[in-house]
């Protein structure tokens, strides 16, 4: 991420970035009883991820809450709060969701100690020790 950003920056270019909201963990779609049909992408993934998931999200909660924000729009707002991104795509399914991320886009984004803490969250895994058992 970190590298497609400094080439945008170095080009001189716009970022799109899609799928804002981790595939449905962000906005609670996906929880800890989540099971995805055979021709869902995120089948194919270890059970792992979403408790890992979870936990991140869990911990980045602090940060939501001081913001007065939920935890879909601290992910939105951190991606719009680097100054290479030109625009966020998140998978909308009805006019709630796309007035709802729509609203997110009001220029009230993260400062730059906010986006360092986030980052250093980020480097460390959010903090969350990865399960190493090889279910599925």
């Amino acid at each position: 991420g970190n590298t497609l950003l400094e080439a945008g920056k170095e080009k001189n270019v716009g970022i799109m970035a899609r799928v804002p909201d981790a595939s449905g963990v962000l906005t609670g779609k996906v929880n800890a009883d989540t099971t995805f049909g055979k021709n869902d992408h995120r089948s194919a993934r270890k059970r792992e991820w979403i408790s890992e998931a979870l936990k991140k999200v869990e911990n980045m909660r602090a940060i939501s809450d001081k913001k007065g924000w939920g935890i879909t729009e601290l992910a939105v707002k951190f991606i719009l709060s680097h100054q290479q991104i030109s625009v966020v795509l998140p998978t909308m399914i009805s006019v709630d969701e796309i007035d709802k991320f729509s609203q997110m886009s009001d220029g009230k984004y993260l400062d730059l100690s906010e986006m360092q803490q986030i980052s250093e969250m980020y480097l460390n895994n959010f903090y969350v020790t990865p399960n190493t058992t090889s279910s599925s």
